[in-house]
């Protein structure tokens, strides 16, 4: 198991940089502050924080 500080996906998380299934990278930072933007953010983060639930479920 890798440690945290070591695996680049979580520090890219943390960063707000997630990669989609097909490779590509999205900023949340790049996406702007409007009501769409931060509707999409709050969307990332509830999928993200739901597949980290599966992972120790």
């Amino acid at each position: 198991m890798k440690r945290q500080k070591e695996d680049t996906n979580y520090l890219d998380g943390i960063q707000g940089l997630l990669k989609t299934k097909d490779g590509q990278q999205l900023n949340l930072d790049n996406i702007g502050t409007t009501p769409l933007a931060e509707k999409v953010k709050t969307k990332a983060c509830d999928l993200v924080l739901k597949q980290g639930l599966n992972f120790i479920s």
